[in-house]
């Protein structure tokens, strides 16, 4: 069924427009299998349906937020004669900043399906859960990125199994960080599971 949505999925990010919704309904199965429910194409589709307009938004503001950065690394890495200094430390900026965007994408559309929270907290709170365990976070970006470096390689990965895997693997995660945040709370303070 995965391999199924995630050609699905492709399809829609062909078409540009359709790619987020289809990422939300992606990541709305994922976040049914991470809790061991049912899945199916009815659940893509709800998802799809469901998060059309929020996933837009939060597909802009990713991309214009990713364009921000690349664009200001760029710019850093050509600095003038008089200013080499101050803009390699730039470029680290950057560098830092682009790897927080990537941490937060992680979690970012896992947080979209499952709390019902305004696109600001939506994003802070996938940027919160990616620094709330940096070293569980980078070492799940490794590994999906040595995945997705192989997936290239071998393009029936790519298609059939990739994006599927990064919904389920992101969604199981969300879980984990979630579960793990919420056993470090005080009593007071632990919102209700």
């Amino acid at each position: 069924m995965l391999g199924l949505l995630s050609f699905v999925w492709w399809v829609c990010m062909l078409f540009i427009i359709p790619g987020p919704p289809a990422t939300a309904g992606l990541y709305l199965v994922g976040n049914r299998l991470a809790k061991g429910e049912h899945i199916g194409f009815d659940v893509f589709k709800e998802g799809f349906l469901t998060y059309f307009w929020r996933s837009l938004l939060v597909g802009l503001i990713s991309v214009v937020l990713l364009f921000v950065v690349v664009t200001g690394l760029l710019f850093y890495l050509n600095p003038p004669p008089q200013f080499p200094a101050l803009f390699t430390l730039l470029t680290v900026v950057m560098l830092y900043l682009l790897l927080a965007w990537l941490a937060m994408q992680l979690y970012l559309f896992p947080v979209l399906v499952e709390q019902k929270v305004t696109l600001g907290i939506l994003f802070r709170n996938a940027l919160l859960i990616a620094f709330a365990s940096p070293l569980y976070t980078l070492t799940l970006l490794a590994m999906l990125g040595i995945f997705a470096t192989l997936s290239v390689l071998f393009p029936i990965l790519l298609v059939l199994v990739l994006p599927g895997l990064l919904a389920v693997v992101s969604s199981i995660a969300f879980q984990d960080r979630l579960a793990n945040i919420r056993t470090r709370m005080p009593p007071a303070l632990s919102p209700e599971p």
